[in-house]
């Protein structure tokens, strides 16, 4: 269950950005809503993507209100908690989780700099 929280992660990000991307070149304009929604569901995939890591102790083992606080403090609280388990590994993975929440906002600044080279 845990891959299939991140691959919808990935799947949802992409799909976000490319739609947005291509809204944009055509003369559209974006939601703000559906780009925060997009944003929002993003992020709790993948904030439930790190509280079913499997290297985190049982009794280190997240509970709901603490999911809450690292969605609430993402990427911080989580790029603590990787790089408790999993060291450098895990800065890179916080990283890759950054870029996948923020996609659809960089598929915006994609488009904008396309349509105005």
């Amino acid at each position: 269950m845990r891959r299939f929280y991140l691959l919808a992660a990935i799947f949802l990000s992409l799909a976000a950005a490319s739609g947005i991307y291509l809204q944009l070149v055509a003369g559209g304009m974006p939601e703000p809503e559906q780009l925060q929604l997009d944003q929002s569901v993003i992020a709790l995939l993948l904030i439930a993507w790190l509280i079913l890591d499997p290297e985190l102790p049982l009794e280190q083992r997240p509970t709901f209100d603490h999911a809450f606080l690292l969605m609430i403090s993402f990427p911080f609280l989580a790029l603590y908690h990787q790089f408790l388990t999993r060291r450098w590994r895990g800065v890179a993975t916080v990283a890759g989780f950054v870029a996948l929440v923020f996609a659809p906002y960089l598929a915006i600044v994609a488009a904008i700099a396309r349509l105005y080279s």
